[in-house]
């Protein structure tokens, strides 16, 4: 924590909703260092932005953090940044925003040492939420957490380019009523038995065939589906296989019947 002294902070962070879910598009830039370093190099998380950025505190602290990159320099960065958080005199909105700025780019940096692979996204984001979370308060803890969660698994659907059964590939030009029946009828077959045909077979399909058929549900339903997915954790390739030939067999009853 840049800043200990709690009576200030108390002062400085009250935000409405509105407010902070504008600050929610601050964690999804810093989440996605991960993103730039993994293509370019560490030097990435400055690039354009630390030149062009509309936000100053922004664009000082990139700039600070790529010219005292080295493990060595981080309490001077610390203190840097403190600095400038407290001579801005910022309040709300502008002081959250700024607070995820630097607490994210400092934790960042932590995790690129920590790591000589890089890491995972999904490690860089677990890490990241709690670095940041907590300045948005209690209330705000499951709706941050959500956002990055919906980063990863965008991030696993772009990258995710083959579906473990290749037949499975061209659901993702199947009719949208035919998701929407597909996912009915799934549901109803195994719904009683807490079967999770559909989550596994979509967990281990590509993204283009993800984002096709999880387009048909509501956001809350989409949400739903994709924790499902979530947890396909560990699973046999036999089961997943099993899954994936359950789907394709309903979809060719389909158009068998059309």
């Amino acid at each position: 924590m840049l800043i200990k002294n709690m009576e200030y902070l108390s002062q400085r962070l009250r935000c409405t909703d509105e407010e902070k879910d504008a600050c929610l598009e601050a964690v999804t830039v810093i989440l996605h260092f991960w993103t730039d370093v993994r293509k370019n190099g560490l030097l990435a998380i400055g690039g354009d932005r630390a030149e062009q950025d509309p936000n100053p505190f922004f664009r000082a602290c990139l700039l600070d953090a790529i010219e005292l990159v080295s493990t060595d320099d981080e309490p001077l960065l610390e203190d840097l940044f403190a600095q400038y958080l407290i001579a801005g005199d910022h309040t709300g909105a502008g002081f959250l925003q700024n607070v995820v700025i630097a607490e994210g780019i400092l934790a960042y940096l932590r995790f690129f040492h920590e790591h000589e692979d890089g890491g995972s996204f999904q490690q860089w984001g677990d890490r990241l939420a709690v670095v940041v979370g907590g300045y948005f308060g209690v209330e705000y803890r499951e709706k941050l957490r959500k956002t990055i969660r919906q980063e990863i698994r965008k991030r696993e659907r772009e990258v995710k380019k083959a579906s473990l059964l290749p037949e499975f590939d061209a659901l993702a030009e199947l009719p949208l009523p035919l998701c929407e029946k597909l996912l009915r009828d799934t549901y109803d077959d195994h719904y009683a038995y807490g079967d999770r045909t559909v989550a596994l077979a979509l967990k281990y399909a590509s993204g283009a065939v993800q984002d096709h058929i999880l387009s048909v549900l509501s956001p809350e339903e989409r949400e739903a589906l994709e924790i499902e997915m979530d947890a396909c954790l560990l699973v046999r390739q036999t089961d997943v296989e099993r899954a994936q030939r359950e789907i394709l067999g309903k979809v060719a009853s389909y158009r068998q019947r059309s």
